[in-house]
């Protein structure tokens, strides 16, 4: 098997970018029509008949092929919706008062809290 030349790369990389060159995609197709595209199908323009006038056009796609592209430059026209603020819900504070007799029963306990019935 012949090793590859600095020629034979350089040649290769020509006709690669010829390729490249002259292949144009369906969505470039479409892009050159972004405009108008999008102001039928906002007043309501079927995808078929779309097609259809795309086709007279010579610009042959299918149905899916336009539904597909409307999807996405929906998608990239669009804003992100903003989040709403999240609302944190604060417990209110509650102050309970302790009569005074149960907190000297309380400090003058020693030893571990059991549940006691004499007291």
């Amino acid at each position: 098997m012949n090793e590859p030349t600095a020629n034979d790369s350089k040649k290769l990389s020509q006709l690669i970018a010829q390729a490249k060159a002259g292949k144009t995609t369906k969505a470039d197709a479409l892009d050159m029509h972004r405009r108008v595209l999008l102001k039928e199908r906002a007043e309501g323009t079927s995808v078929r008949i779309l097609v259809a006038a795309l086709g007279q056009m010579g610009t042959h796609v299918s149905e899916e092929t336009l539904r597909l592209w409307f999807v996405k430059q929906e998608s990239s026209c669009s804003q992100a919706p903003t989040p709403e603020p999240v609302r944190t819900v604060t417990k209110p504070k509650v102050s309970v008062s302790v009569p005074v007799s149960i907190r000297v029963v309380q400090s003058t306990l020693t030893g571990p809290r059991v549940a006691r019935s004499d007291i």
